[in-house]
């Protein structure tokens, strides 16, 4: 069976888009025909041979010639409990990969994002207002729900990313997980595909002359209705326009400029940056101890303590 052998696990408004498409253009790298299989999170309880055969259907389109064969699913890292064992049993030679952003610039992003495409549950809040909630109900965190307060709590959750991390680290070991920031990658995407073609072996002078552009960012639309049709759309067409990357782009393009708006300025107050300091100033020093022990030492600004007192760069 066509299985894949590389996988970008998270986290989810930190580039993983882009990242899947910088990789699935090399010609070393299949990738699948859907980005986001989410594939271990629906088979949680098990996976029977006829789910996996299901599964290489992603990746029945990848030449015997492909050395890599790719897919990312950025909630992967956050279900790290539940399936990290099942991936490494189902995939012993996979390697992971994980991109991760300043929690606190990627909660508000994710939180703009929730409000285009949940207008009706989360279009009359304000970040502070999710911020808030998010806080109050940190103690009962609850993905499976239909209550706004415990999926904003949830989702703050998420970006304690030490915690899951080193589930993936313990199960795969560090020589078969590789970390990649967000902001090294908006700043400078070619050293990043230099350090990423590196571990899973792939020759790195296909990106001299790449053009980097960036996929899947956050946008305002005129017409929801419209967007939302599209989103459907997407789902639909997604593995044929995959495979016609160019098209891909032409499509990707004439949408937005036909549907795309101005954001509504906003800014997050002074005091939700506060709260959201204070949240997350532990679980980003567990992540820099935990990152150090594995060697790593190139670590972006919101890993440094100083940067505690900062306002987040991408807010």
């Amino acid at each position: 069976m066509h299985l894949p052998n590389l996988i970008i696990g998270g986290t989810g408004r930190a580039g993983s888009t882009s990242l899947f498409r910088y990789l699935a253009d090399h010609p070393d790298v299949c990738g699948s025909s859907r980005k986001e299989t989410q594939f271990f999170i629906k088979h949680r309880g098990g996976i029977s041979e006829k789910e996996l055969e299901e599964y290489s259907t992603f990746f029945s389109h990848c030449e015997k010639s492909s050395k890599v064969r790719l897919e990312a699913t950025p909630h992967y890292l956050h279900f790290a409990d539940s399936i990290a064992a099942t991936i490494h049993a189902t995939l012993p030679d996979a390697k992971m990969v994980f991109i991760l952003r300043e929690p606190a610039s990627r909660l508000y992003t994710g939180f703009r994002n929730l409000r285009e495409l949940e207008n009706k549950v989360f279009g009359a809040w304000s970040f502070d207002e999710f911020v808030e909630n998010a806080i109050t109900h940190q103690e009962q965190p609850d993905n499976n729900t239909q209550v706004p307060e415990l999926r904003a709590a949830y989702y703050m959750h998420t970006g304690c990313y030490a915690r899951y991390l080193r589930k993936y680290l313990e199960t795969f070991g560090p020589n078969r997980v590789h970390i990649v920031f967000f902001d090294h990658l908006v700043s400078d995407p070619r050293l990043v595909m230099t350090h990423l073609t590196e571990f899973i072996a792939i020759d790195d002078k296909f990106y001299d002359t790449y053009s980097f552009t960036q996929e899947n960012r956050t946008r305002a639309y005129r017409s929801r209705l419209m967007h939302h049709a599209a989103h459907r759309a997407n789902q639909i067409l997604e593995p044929t326009l995959n495979r016609l990357p160019s098209l891909r782009k032409k499509v990707r393009s004439l949408y937005n400029l036909i549907n795309e708006s101005e954001r509504r300025k906003e800014a997050a107050s002074e005091d939700a940056l506060s709260a959201l300091r204070e949240f997350y100033r532990p679980h980003n020093a567990q992540l820099q101890a935990l990152l150090g022990e594995i060697g790593y030492k190139d670590m972006p600004a919101w890993l440094c303590s100083e940067h505690d007192l900062k306002r987040p760069k991408h807010l």
